[in-house]
């Protein structure tokens, strides 16, 4: 298996468990989300965010939409947790699931791909 299986395996699991913790209200998130103003609508929505950008990161097809709504949701968790004054080590590790999640998207990009650029070039 390719390191970026297994990466991309590992992120899913944890917005799986992430997201089905937010579903079934369980912990302190439902608390939270009280706390913060935020309906229990929105702490449902963004677990099925989180659950259904799970899934579809895992195949290469479905990834990069995937990855848009996990991008999305942690987004979302950063702009609520600096809006609050949380601590700050939440959201840089916020900042790290995107970059991780970005660097493919970017490179799937024919025009930014070196490969895709050099052999563009050869006649």
């Amino acid at each position: 298996m390719r390191a970026s299986y297994i990466s991309r395996l590992a992120v899913s699991l944890m917005f799986l468990l992430a997201g089905s913790g937010k579903f079934l209200e369980s912990g302190n998130m439902a608390q939270n989300f009280k706390s913060w103003g935020y309906s229990i609508l929105l702490l449902r929505l963004v677990a099925v965010f989180e659950i259904v950008g799970a899934c579809l990161i895992i195949f290469n097809r479905t990834f990069s939409k995937g990855s848009i709504l996990i991008v999305c949701v942690m987004i979302g968790a950063i702009v609520t947790h600096i809006r609050f004054y949380d601590q700050l080590g939440f959201p840089f590790l916020n900042l790290l699931v995107i970059a991780v999640l970005s660097i493919p998207l970017i490179f799937r990009n024919q025009l930014l791909n070196p490969i895709n650029i050099k052999k563009n070039n050869v006649r």
